[in-house]
């Protein structure tokens, strides 16, 4: 059974780990390894913003995907997920991604979720798509080519 929870001070370390999968890297905005120094400001400073939701699911006890929002204007929220490798390709990143925007939709009054995507990260636009996300535009966002999706609630 998997259960999702906000995350807490306690995962830092899962979400280190997580976040330096060298997939997860290479299709993240900032693609070098993340240093635990630097980790622990970011992480630390997330968890408490109140225009962050950091949504954390669990198999078990094991840490199998992250969801985080971050609120870009009053009914805007970008979104931005990690899924462990070992889980990846099960078809379960549509119901994560269901019960995190139930989940930020009841906390904000938000009317719009934005992706933002490298260009060539073919798998993650197919996800989003299939998801019910539209191609919105294309920016150039740390020296990368990246396509805008969004999804209307």
């Amino acid at each position: 059974m998997i259960t999702m929870r906000e995350a807490k001070k306690d995962d830092i370390f899962d979400i280190y780990w997580l976040s330096n999968d060298p997939s997860i890297r290479e299709a993240s905005l900032a693609s070098e390894n993340i240093l635990l120094d630097t980790h622990i400001k970011w992480f630390l400073n997330k968890i408490i913003d109140p225009d962050i939701i950091f949504l954390l699911f669990f198999e078990e006890k094991k840490l199998i995907s992250q969801i985080r929002f971050e609120l870009k204007n009053v009914d805007l929220a970008e979104v931005s997920i990690s899924i462990d490798h070992e889980y990846r390709n099960r078809g379960i990143g549509k119901e994560l991604l269901t019960q995190a925007i139930e989940f930020a939709s009841k906390r904000w009054k938000l009317k719009t979720i934005k992706a933002v995507i490298k260009k060539e990260n073919e798998r993650s636009k197919r996800f989003f798509i299939k998801f019910g996300f539209n191609y919105y535009s294309q920016e150039k966002i740390n020296n990368f080519e990246c396509d805008i999706y969004i999804f209307a609630l």
